[in-house]
């Protein structure tokens, strides 16, 4: 059993998906074999996040990695249920590694991407750095007036670059990490609902239109607020800082985050805590809880469980 897994991602839904794509591939290194890890986690807006996620080794070098999840936002400040599916490959060259994912994630009715990522990792004894690039498919929809179908689009498309690093150091029974990553968009997301041209529209439509607009925009705003969806929405940049700390087979993870919206530049910051610790001869678990606070949205408390089994 492993009972030291890192915790390497910069929000909360990095517990509810994110954090189970990168945490259980360090898990598999020590063995080959297979990890299923699943995780779920609500905060006090009403909003909720569930994924699932296998990891396998083949031998000792190569590691294959799926996710699942979804966040659904229905009770919250924005109604809004998005989906995410990943699929990953990671190969150990010593001392050098390569990591490639490709992810989905959105709601068909509002927004859709398509994330493309690769790493260049390198690791020693006790470090191990990494430089990460990703290209982002960006779709916005809206629904538009049934007499304004024929005059005016019906969707916006974008493109987002990224490039990161990431460091991480362990001693005896301590791990110190960090991550960062910004992003370059080709067009301005926060603007959307005046990049439309309405020229062609009606005088006595225009209103209608627009509050279809500017109903997408305070979705996209939400997405880029809410600590459920950080890591898969719409970050201009994003960083974090945190230690684990193991007591035996138990650890504890503290994480402080950093993230900046591209949508009206908003701001938030999180700090969690996990408590990992043995369910068994062959499973893991970990209880993590936190803050969020987000320009405009203010402050939000969080919580939820991992469970990690191992073959």
């Amino acid at each position: 059993m492993c009972a030291f897994v890192v915790r390497p991602c910069a929000s909360v839904v990095a517990m509810a998906g994110a954090l189970l794509a990168a945490s259980a591939p360090l898990a598999a290194q020590e063995s080959a074999g297979t990890v299923f890890s699943a995780a779920g986690l609500y905060d006090e807006d009403g909003t909720y996040a569930l994924s699932a996620g296998l990891d396998h080794a083949f031998g000792e070098a190569t590691w294959l990695r799926l996710t699942a999840g979804l966040a659904d936002g229905a009770t919250g400040p924005v109604s809004l249920s998005t989906y995410r599916a990943g699929l990953g490959l990671d190969h150990w060259f010593d001392p050098a590694g390569l990591a490639v994912d490709v992810e989905y994630w959105g709601d068909s009715d509002t927004i859709e991407t398509l994330t493309y990522k690769g790493e260049l990792y390198f690791r020693g004894e006790h470090a191990r750095f990494g430089v990460n690039a990703a290209f982002r498919d960006i779709d916005l929809k809206y629904e538009v007036p049934v007499l304004a179908r024929n005059l005016v689009d019906d969707s916006q498309s974008f493109v987002a670059t990224g490039f990161g690093a990431s460091f991480r150091y362990t001693w005896d029974a301590a791990s110190l990490y960090a991550t960062a990553m910004a992003w370059d968009y080709d067009e301005s997301i926060g603007t959307v609902a005046t990049n439309v041209d309405l020229s062609r529209v009606p005088v006595p439509l225009r209103p209608a239109v627009q509050q279809r607009l500017a109903a997408v925009v305070g979705a996209v705003r939400f997405l880029s607020a809410s600590s459920l969806t950080l890591a898969n929405s719409l970050l201009a940049r994003s960083a974090s800082l945190g230690v684990d700390y193991r007591f035996g087979e138990k650890s504890l993870n503290i994480e402080l985050a950093h993230d900046r919206g591209e949508v009206d530049d908003l701001d938030v910051n999180t700090l969690s805590a996990g408590w990992l610790f043995p369910a068994g001869s062959a499973a893991d678990v970990e209880i993590r809880v936190g803050v969020s606070d987000a320009d405009t949205f203010g402050t939000t408390a969080f919580g939820g469980i991992s469970l990690f089994l191992y073959r």
